[in-house]
């Protein structure tokens, strides 16, 4: 079974998104200087940049690169195409999953709030949100919202630090919210 099919805005009775995360180029005949072009239905072949997926579209002669996961998202309306400000979240942190079911829209703070698996090399703790105070000989807790940082406080332990972190990045990021610490889940 196929998936299900859209029209991409701006691009359509050309190129139609499904919910599997492919382009496709509709069946259609091109007028040239030379005479017409028949161009048979086919799933466009994508290529990375900067770990994205990206087709490239024509219409008139001119071709222009679009990211998938932004295509996929106007055709299936969770965001105007070329409103740049819009932004869709890849679910699964997998940017080459471009998946419907995969997608949602984002804010940009909500968007860069994953930014990677692990804490970056020079972090001692081994938790993201945690460093080692020097005067204080603590372990102390931060986080940034909306690129203003809160001090969380100063601990003794890394994990108490850790989980401090994980608190606060659930009450400002929430569904966002890259944690420490798998959440736990609550029997019913």
């Amino acid at each position: 079974m196929s998936a299900e099919r859209r029209p991409i805005p701006g691009y359509e009775g050309h190129y139609e998104a499904d919910a599997d995360g492919n382009i496709w180029s509709l069946a259609r005949t091109v007028k040239r200087p030379r005479g017409s072009l028949r161009l048979k239905e086919r799933k466009l072949r994508e290529k990375c940049n900067r770990g994205y997926l990206q087709v490239g579209l024509s219409i008139n002669g001119k071709e222009q690169k679009k990211s998938i996961h932004r295509l996929v998202g106007a055709a299936f309306g969770i965001i105007e195409l070329n409103d740049r400000k819009q932004q869709i979240d890849h679910i699964n942190h997998n940017k080459k999953d471009n998946r419907l079911s995969n997608l949602r829209q984002a804010t940009a703070s909500e968007n860069h709030m994953w930014g990677g698996k692990t804490p970056i090399k020079s972090n001692k703790s081994g938790f993201r949100g945690v460093s080692w105070h020097k005067h204080r000989k603590k372990w102390q807790a931060a986080i940034k919202v909306n690129r203003k940082s809160f001090h969380l406080g100063l601990f003794t332990c890394r994990i108490a630090a850790a989980i401090a972190y994980d608190d606060a990045a659930v009450k400002h990021f929430g569904e966002f919210a890259n944690l420490n610490f798998e959440p736990q889940k609550t029997a019913a």
